[in-house]
């Protein structure tokens, strides 16, 4: 849970999926961009840095 006491339900999900709770430095990552769409084929369980590199992919593809 954030600082007011909600949990997101994308962070619940990929925690439910790992086996393990997430730790507070992790990022969830939406691999088809909908920050709807929370089924667990769809999250990844990210370092803070690999997250940033997988949106700069994202944008430079999106270029092309």
């Amino acid at each position: 849970a954030d600082c007011r006491g909600y949990a997101y339900e994308h962070r619940l999900v990929a925690a439910e999926s790992a086996g393990r709770v997430l730790n507070t430095h992790e990022q969830v990552h939406h691999v088809d961009e909908d920050r709807g769409n929370n089924s667990s084929d769809n999250l990844e369980v990210l370092s803070l840095p690999e997250h940033k590199v997988r949106h700069r992919r994202v944008g430079l593809d999106r270029q092309l």
